[in-house]
């Protein structure tokens, strides 16, 4: 190749490189456009465990004495009811002023209940609805919200919301759910939020000497998919005993009972939605899928854990990572060995526990795996039947909303004759795919 041959590849060769980096830079403009938007976003929206971190660190702060040797919660409780913080104390919460908080916040929802109780009594109403008044107070005007107006329909209006109960109760949920624990968490402060997504990623190109350089950009887009906040509601029944006996024994069985439904409801239908409440990662579009035969396919080793691993070639997808399958999906995936005959799933040992998030059964080819008997086992496909599905994926790209304004109301009067009190507590609650390309539903697997 003689000189001027040279300086012509060259030449071809800067072409395209500085074809390429002006592509590159209309990536990193809307990539830039993206991090502010992100960053407004986050501005606003902290994460919802951050959110409740707060809440509670400032009820503990007034349940501290000040300067003068005043304490703002605890003078708040009315004497006889002061017990109530030694028992939290015997429940384990740690010190003296999140004792305090902690029976503040069920003397608030026990009194709040009983109010509804006596409505046809004034001494009593008046009696309690001061020491509730007085509780908020002790907590202060910051902690004491008020829950949006009905967004959806006319009529609904605003009811008092003590924040440190809010708080507990998304914490109790979370401990209940499994997606929770993997998941990004966010409080929503209206009905709707626009989640920033990537659909398509920049292409590169070889280029011809001389050749025109293809723009990926037109076919990258930034989309916007809408987290909209969905109404779940829960029924509990307590007996008049439990609510005249402790305090903290009715803000435990309470939250623990209706925490334990919503947070199994919410999973269910984050992975398994159809549009109807939560579109779930199987019926979003743009998910990966690994397709059974016409009757439905047999868990293996290669073409399904292996495959549902690798399917996107996005490294992206892996980090963060985790399994979510039924009972009898599980059994399946426990009986698997690789090609050298080990089990490719490990149950929980010692050392693995510490590094494995909350509510995981074991670990599946390296990744976490959780175990929900919300998922289906009978789903059908030609003539297969007992057929369930298999997720896999990057849990933070799936975003669950918590619209704050949690609230309750109480019926004492539709089981009056079991002397038992109906509480209903209602919040409302957002999911999206963010990224569908960091899932992988691994579809129709035999279960017999």
């Amino acid at each position: 190749m003689d000189a001027a041959q040279l300086q012509k590849s060259i030449d071809a060769v800067s072409q395209n490189v500085e074809g390429l980096l002006a592509t590159m830079g209309k990536r990193e403009e809307k990539d830039a456009a993206l991090t502010e938007q992100l960053s407004t976003l986050q501005t606003s929206l902290k994460e919802t465990d951050d959110w409740c971190r707060e809440i509670e660190a400032l009820a503990t702060k007034r349940a501290e004495s000040g300067y003068s040797g005043g304490n703002a919660l605890l003078e708040a409780i009315p004497a006889a009811d002061r017990r109530e913080c030694a028992i939290a104390e015997m429940y384990g919460t740690g010190n003296r002023a999140e004792s305090i908080a902690k029976a503040a916040r069920a003397l608030w929802l026990q009194k709040t209940i009983q109010r509804e109780g006596v409505k046809d009594r004034p001494e009593h109403y008046a009696r309690l609805s001061k020491e509730i008044a007085t509780l908020e107070q002790g907590f202060g005007a910051g902690l004491v919200s008020q829950a949006a107006q009905g967004e959806t329909t006319t009529g609904t209006g605003p009811e008092l919301i003590l924040t440190p109960v809010e708080a507990e109760v998304l914490r109790q949920i979370k401990d209940n759910s499994y997606i929770r624990q993997v998941a990004r968490l966010m409080p929503m402060v209206s009905k709707t939020h626009q989640i920033p997504s990537l659909d398509t990623d920049v292409i590169a190109f070889f280029t011809a000497e001389g050749g025109t350089i293809t723009d990926s950009m037109s076919a990258t887009n930034w989309s916007q998919k809408a987290l909209t906040a969905k109404k779940i509601a829960g029924l509990a029944n307590i007996s008049s005993e439990l609510l005249q006996d402790s305090a903290i024994g009715l803000s435990d069985f309470l939250f623990g009972a209706i925490a334990e439904q919503i947070g199994r409801l919410e999973d269910t239908e984050a992975l398994e939605g159809t549009g109807t409440n939560f579109t779930g990662v199987n019926a979003a579009s743009g998910v990966l899928t690994i397709a059974a035969t016409t009757d439905g396919s047999a868990l293996t080793y290669k073409a399904g854990v292996v495959a549902a691993i690798f399917k996107c070639a996005d490294v992206d997808s892996r980090q963060n990572a985790a399994w979510f399958m039924s009972p009898a999906g599980a059994v399946e995936a426990f009986g698997l060995t690789d090609t050298n005959g080990q089990p490719i799933f490990q149950l929980p040992n010692a050392s693995m526990i510490t590094t494995m998030p909350q509510g995981a059964r074991g670990m599946l080819m390296g990744y976490p795996a959780f175990v929900h008997s919300g998922i289906k086992s009978d789903r059908t496909k030609g003539t297969g039947t007992a057929l369930t599905n298999i997720y896999f994926g990057n849990w933070k790209k799936l975003i669950i909303g918590d619209r704050l304004g949690l609230t309750f109301a109480t019926d004492p009067y539709s089981l009056f004759t079991t002397d038992t009190v109906r509480v209903r507590v209602v919040k409302r609650t957002g999911c999206v795919v963010g990224v569908p390309k960091s899932f992988v539903v691994v579809k129709d697997r035999t279960t017999s």
